[in-house]
């Protein structure tokens, strides 16, 4: 049973040590763009004259990982990334404009398994899909991270149902982001800590 336990533990520091070790290897590969890429990639990215905030700072020094963000959500895991969506965004609920998060809108299509389903139930779904993948590429960003005042990730999700356009952003704190990542958290745990506001921008709950 001493033996099972130290082994046990051993293993939880070995996976969580290979969890930050990638760190820099993804960092580096999300500034790994050329050229050409930052042209196919830009449109992507929020216009400067958009911002209100400190933002455009942020945008205008850290570009080279918005594209990479791009770049690697539309090419690596396949996904509609919304135009001029990537970008800092403040913090809405407190309307705190020195806090920032990291962000961008996604289209999903509903699975057809979904159709009819509430808001809520397709909601859950795509955030159970695609939320985790998502929140690791915005890990890959360590150094913009690192910035006081860049406090967390913004992800929108959108989707058509019944003819109308819906839509869902989740507001994750990046210590609850580093804390999935290195298994401290569950995906379920970080959705519950976090702050959620549907297509009305109202804060709401989901039913997990």
């Amino acid at each position: 049973m001493k033996y099972s336990y130290t082994l046990f533990v051993f293993m939880i520091l070995i996976t969580w040590t290979a969890a930050c070790a990638s760190s820099p290897q993804r960092e580096k590969k999300i500034l790994e763009t050329t050229r050409e890429e930052i042209k196919t990639y830009e449109e992507y990215l929020v216009k400067p004259e958009q911002y209100t905030t400190n933002g455009a700072t942020y945008h205008e020094k850290y570009k080279p990982y918005l594209i990479g963000v791009a770049r690697t959500v539309t090419t690596d895991l396949n996904l509609s990334v919304q135009k001029n969506s990537i970008g800092f965004y403040f913090d809405k609920k407190e309307n705190r404009r020195e806090k920032l998060f990291l962000g961008l809108d996604i289209f999903i299509p509903v699975d057809p398994s979904l159709k009819g389903a509430s808001y809520e139930h397709i909601a859950s779904a795509i955030m159970e899909a695609h939320l985790k993948d998502i929140l690791a590429v915005v890990n890959s960003c360590a150094t913009v991270l690192e910035e006081k005042e860049v406090v967390g990730a913004v992800i929108g999700f959108m989707w058509d149902s019944a003819g109308s356009r819906e839509s869902i952003s989740i507001w994750v704190d990046k210590t609850d982001a580093a804390m999935l990542e290195n298994m401290k958290l569950t995906l379920k745990e970080v959705v519950i800590r976090s702050f959620i506001t549907n297509t009305a921008g109202k804060i709401i709950r989901l039913p997990l």
